[in-house]
Parts: C-alpha cells; sequence; structure tokens
C-alpha cells in the first residue's frame, strides 16, 4: 500500500494523541482519553480521537406548495442525523488486532436503534444505528484508525421527574422539542376513575376499580397501560387525547398524585 503524505501525518497525529494520553494518565496527568458509550457498554479498547462531524440540528423536510406567488408550509418531518466519529486503537500483535476487530464488530453491530453516549458531550445521548463501515480504516505499525458512522433519530437530554398534584401544577418542560411521557401513580386509597390532564390538550382517563395499593403506570409513547405490572387497556376511555409534552411551561393534574417522567428532546 502507498501512503500519501497526508494520510502518514494523519496517522502521527492520531499516535501520538493515543500514546500522549496512556502515557498522561499511567502517570498522574491530567490528559484523559474520551470514549463513547454505545447500546450500554462503555469500551475503553477504542479512545475517541479528534474529527468529529455532525450538524448543529437535525435535518427538516419541508413539505411546501406554491400557488400565485404564495407559499404554504403543508408539513415538517425531521430526518436522520449523520454523525462521524474517528476512533483509534493499538494493536500488539496480528492476533490482538484480530481479536479487537471482532470486539468492535461486536460492540457497533446491532439489529436495533440503540443509545449512544460520548464522554465528551456530557448530559447528552443519542438513539442511534452505525451507517456502513469503517470505510477509511487505516494501520499504521502498531496504530489502529478509522471513522464510525451513524445515523441518529433522536437526541436527548436529561431525564427529569415532575410530581403532578390533584390541583393545577405548574411544571417545565425542559428541551427544544415535544417529548414522550410516563406516569406512575400508587394509589392511597380506592377510586373508581383515574385522570390526567394538561392545558396543551393532553387527557387521559381510565375508567376502572382501583384499590388502595395499586401501582398505575402509563406509558405514553406505546400507548400502554399496567396495573401492578400487568397489562391493562380496555379500561381507557373513548375521550383520551393522547399528546406529548410541550416545552415550556404546563399546567396540569390528576385525580391522584402521579409521578411524570420525560427525556428532553433536542433539535
Amino acid at each position: 500500500m502507498k501512503w500519501t503524505v497526508g494520510q502518514l501525518v494523519k496517522l502521527w497525529k492520531n499516535m501520538l494523541l493515543i500514546c500522549s494520553n496512556v502515557k498522561a494518565s499511567g502517570k498522574g496527568g491530567r490528559r484523559m482519553l474520551n470514549y463513547m458509550t454505545f447500546n450500554n457498554t462503555r469500551n475503553t479498547n477504542f479512545p475517541l480521537l479528534q474529527g468529529r462531524k455532525k450538524a448543529p440540528f437535525f435535518p427538516l423536510n419541508r413539505t411546501i406548495t406554491s400557488y400565485a406567488g404564495v407559499h404554504r408550509l403543508k408539513k415538517t418531518e425531521k430526518g436522520l442525523l449523520s454523525i462521524s466519529q474517528p476512533i483509534g486503537f493499538i494493536v500488539k500483535n496480528d492476533e490482538h488486532a484480530l481479536q479487537l476487530k471482532d470486539e468492535l464488530s461486536n460492540w457497533l453491530v446491532t439489529e436495533n436503534w440503540a443509545p449512544l453516549q460520548f464522554d465528551n458531550e456530557p448530559g447528552r445521548r443519542y438513539t442511534a444505528v452505525v451507517q456502513n463501515t469503517l470505510d477509511d480504516f487505516e494501520k499504521f505499525v502498531d496504530q489502529r484508525s478509522g471513522t464510525v458512522q451513524f445515523v441518529a433519530k433522536d437526541e436527548l437530554g436529561d431525564k427529569r421527574t415532575e410530581t403532578i398534584n390533584t390541583t393545577n401544577t405548574t411544571i417545565q418542560v425542559t428541551g427544544q422539542a415535544e417529548t414522550p411521557w410516563a406516569t406512575q401513580t400508587t394509589f392511597g386509597i380506592d377510586a373508581d376513575q383515574f385522570v390526567l390532564e394538561a392545558n396543551n390538550g393532553l387527557y387521559v382517563q381510565l375508567d376502572y376499580n382501583f384499590i388502595q395499593g395499586d401501582v398505575l403506570k402509563i406509558d405514553y409513547k406505546y400507548r400502554k397501560v399496567t396495573l401492578n405490572d400487568e397489562l391493562l387497556m380496555t379500561p381507557i376511555s373513548l375521550q383520551t387525547n393522547w399528546l406529548p409534552l410541550t416545552p415550556g411551561y404546563m399546567q396540569m393534574k390528576a385525580s391522584h398524585e402521579t409521578e411524570i417522567s420525560y427525556s428532553e428532546r433536542h433539535y
């Protein structure tokens, strides 16, 4: 293989980055390597290299109709966000290189969307999958490097929980975009109905004979209702209007004290 000057410079910089950080961390230095956590696994065999590429926000696909000089926005759909993350690692020999290659593919290749986090983006999570392969995979002496291509469908922030009372409760929904929610209610007394409502039109009504100690859970995303961890769908009233939480201040109330949880969503 013939190496260009640019490839050699890039590999040399990456090698210096990995080695200097390993040396510094091994001697109590302050410089620390950054890693990523994917599919709930943080793998320290593959440190992050400089050069991550990611747009500031998700692409927006607009449907616009035009007639007689008037332009009407009919629909907006959020596209997928591309994230390119260079990684690098050091191998001891050919056998070790093959072992790490298998470890990398076992870690990154998934059949479904999985959570993705970067050490140097604290408080942010993505729902992502790997797209394509490491097309630019390169090796130089004992150094290996390449760029992992992710596509993400969501960018999430902190997880938050608020308590909703039986009178109007003001909560601040943080983040930039609408977000799904989940609730948990423990009944302190017997009741024949549960109602959750908000000033954005959200309304959930369940007609059922609840007893003291029952634990009711509602998942907006999957329109799922469980009572004491068993599926409970028949009591959902036709008046129910499923809506996500909207960013900003909201007025909410419930017929019984309820905890509502959500994750911040960003553009």
